[in-house]
């Protein structure tokens, strides 16, 4: 996802992800990874946005030259929160997203919704998950043009939004 408006004169784009305490090896790799690639392959400013306490991934995240480090605990945490018990009650948490399985990995999921209010000067900034590889550089060109809108879906296909109020 991207965010802001075209601007002249052309800066490192910032690529902005979301990490938290309780993940999982697999995913601590997965980040170490995408990180790795993205400051070997790209001109990308990797910003990690991290949620709950300091680990040995939040330590890596400091230490690792070119890593903006944000620690961050959203004002709204208890409204989701209050979705998030809503899913365990309606047994949604089984039929849905795995981020549902842990009120952490949620809201490290939705601190993307504050990308806007961070203090970003940039007029655009890169979002995506540490699910991914860099193996080459990617610039404002990549998405040319830029789009106007953005949509966003639920993941799962069967899931009722009406019956779930989240």
């Amino acid at each position: 996802m991207l965010w802001g408006a075209q601007r002249q004169r052309q800066r490192p784009l910032k690529w902005v992800f979301t990490i938290h305490q309780h993940s999982s090896n697999r995913f601590n790799e997965m980040a170490r990874v995408a990180v790795a690639s993205a400051l070997q392959h790209t001109t990308l400013i990797p910003v990690c946005m991290f949620y709950g306490q300091e680990n040995a991934l939040s330590a890596w995240m400091r230490a690792t030259k070119g890593v903006r480090f944000i620690a961050y605990k959203p004002d709204w945490r208890h409204k989701l929160k209050q979705a998030f018990e809503k899913t365990r009650a309606l047994a949604l948490a089984n039929s849905s997203s795995t981020n549902y399985k842990s009120l952490t990995a949620l809201l490290a999921t939705h601190l993307r919704i504050d990308i806007p209010i961070l203090g970003f000067v940039d007029t655009y900034v890169f979002y995506a998950d540490v699910d991914v590889m860099f193996l080459r550089d990617i610039t404002l060109a990549t998405f040319a043009p830029l789009p106007a809108y953005f949509a966003v879906a639920v993941e799962a296909s069967n899931l009722e939004i009406g019956r779930a109020h989240v």
